[in-house]
């Protein structure tokens, strides 16, 4: 099974800390060590919910949940308003996310996380890294309204709130954040529009330039890089069977899809699509195969402009 590198993802963490504890050019002279907070883990902020999960992960090891019918069983003597309520202070909307077609999507990202947590890729990645996409898979649907089953307005939109959610945790952000992350926020959280062909609302990609401009303004790595895979998770077709609505252009690939968003893109897709084939192993390893073979052959992307300049 392919097991990714992920260079640059690991070099954008590792410049965050060494900026962070003063590594500095010129004199010759390190600059006053500073303090950086290490990334907010789930575990750390919502431990309930992680014991869950783990609970969860070691049922089907165990063969106590033998479908997803059986999850979703548990998932609901879980999810008590109590419980629902705790895990809302830390992240905002996630009532509102799980009160769609009787739960739907709230049963979909617990499915998603087991799938992560068994991915090889999840498993070979450092401590931060596997941080980075945890939060990553359980805000990806964060802002999905489902009606009829569908969303398709949702990625967007989930990264708007990914995007006040993650620096309120503790990721890092830029100095702009401040200033700019209400009009980057109406600007993404309204980016749609109305398909008269397919009589459905999508995706706007005419401004996603201006979405991802605000990503990398806004947001340090590797925040940026998780916020981006979210706003980005349904716009290349990673399985034939089942081609999104709004599809990047080539073009637009190598240029919006960058080498730090792509490892956390792929990943993120595997666990979005593991979710829904969890206890159909053949199915799940062709999904699996196709998506790391759609991502291994994307168009080489564009060396990243500092849009500061």
């Amino acid at each position: 099974m392919m097991k990714p590198a992920l260079p640059l993802f690991v070099i954008a963490l590792a410049l965050l800390v060494l900026v962070g504890c003063g590594v500095e050019g010129g004199s010759g002279a390190p600059a006053p060590a500073r303090e950086v907070p290490s990334l907010p883990s789930i575990e750390e902020t919502l431990p309930d919910l992680w014991r869950f999960l783990g609970e969860l992960d070691a049922g089907i090891d165990a063969g106590t949940y033998e479908s997803t019918e059986a999850l979703i069983a548990r998932c609901r003597q879980f999810y008590t308003p109590e419980q629902m309520a705790e895990i809302e202070t830390s992240i905002p909307g996630w009532g509102h996310m799980a009160s769609f077609a009787d739960g739907k999507t709230l049963w979909h990202v617990n499915v998603a996380m087991l799938a992560l947590l068994r991915l090889d890729e999840y498993r070979s990645m450092t401590p931060d890294e596997r941080k980075v996409i945890e939060w990553t898979v359980l805000l990806h649907d964060i802002a999905k309204e489902p009606v009829d089953g569908r969303d398709y307005r949702h990625p967007f939109r989930s990264a708007a709130v990914a995007g006040r959610i993650l620096p309120e945790l503790g990721f890092p952000v830029t100095a702009a954040y401040s200033s700019g992350f209400e009009g980057w926020f109406e600007l993404t959280d309204t980016a749609t529009r109305h398909d008269a062909d397919q009589n459905l609302e999508l995706m706007d990609n005419d401004r996603l330039p201006a979405i991802l401009a605000g990503i990398d303004r806004s947001f340090a790595e590797p925040t940026r890089a998780a916020v981006a895979a979210i706003a980005l998770h349904q716009s290349i077709t990673s399985l034939a069977a089942w081609p999104v609505k709004t599809p990047l252009t080539d073009e637009q690939v190598a240029t919006h899809v960058d080498e730090e968003v792509r490892p956390v893109l792929a990943v993120l897709t595997l666990a979005d699509s593991g979710g829904w084939n969890l206890f159909d192993p053949p199915t799940r390893e062709a999904m699996y195969e196709e998506t790391r073979t759609v991502f291994r052959d994307l168009p080489a992307a564009r060396p990243l402009v500092d849009s500061s300049l």
